[in-house]
């Protein structure tokens, strides 16, 4: 009798110490925002590459260089509106201009970087951190398990720069063909942490 006793004393002085860590322990925070000026300038650099090689320009065409201009989202919409209005009557007497001067409204006004709302690595790594500890064992729970996942480094590498992210959800359904994450799903496995951030990337899936 005096064995049992003890057993259940030490069943419930565990207990009460899981209780106590679990109502000590802090809730994870995603990372603050923001991205530094050297991931900001490589970002830039990268789209305006983009741009550039989507210009329609001829290949040995020389690049000019443009002064860039950072605006908020309704300054940017007006921007570029304004300085491709003209763009369709140089087109009729030199299409080749007329892609320049594209090229060149776009290469000019960017959006600042509070529009971009771009994730940083931190942020990235937390979203990871996310599939790994509670997404995908969620799944895995209800039968369902991914064939491949992609390493910490690739998902950083593909969506370090704005891009929607991968994700688990993306190798079970074909968004392309309208085939969405079913609601009780997305209930009962949140795709994204609870963090604002990711609020952008949620009406994706």
């Amino acid at each position: 009798m005096r064995t049992m006793r003890s057993a259940v004393g030490m069943v419930a002085v565990a207990t009460s110490m899981v209780l106590l860590l679990t109502a000590c322990a802090e809730p994870r925070k995603a990372p603050p925002s923001g991205v530094s000026e050297t991931e900001l300038g490589a970002y830039r650099d990268l789209i305006d590459e983009q741009t550039w090689l989507y210009s329609g320009l001829a290949a040995d065409y020389v690049k000019p260089e443009v002064e860039r201009i950072e605006l908020d989202v309704g300054d940017w919409s007006a921007a570029l509106t304004a300085c491709e209005l003209p763009i369709e009557e140089i087109a009729e007497s030199d299409p080749e201009q007329a892609l320049l001067a594209e090229y060149t409204c776009r290469a000019k006004y960017q959006l600042n970087a509070g529009a971009l709302a771009l994730l940083n690595t931190a942020q990235l790594n937390y979203l990871y951190d996310y599939y790994q500890d509670t997404l995908i064992p969620c799944l895995a729970l209800r039968g369902i398990r991914l064939e491949t996942i992609p390493t910490r480094n690739e998902i950083v590498d593909v969506a370090r720069f704005g891009s929607y992210p991968w994700h688990p959800f993306d190798q079970l359904f074909d968004y392309g063909l309208g085939m969405s994450a079913p609601d009780d799903l997305i209930a009962s496995c949140p795709p994204f942490p609870p963090d604002g951030i990711f609020d952008r990337f949620r009406n994706q899936l």
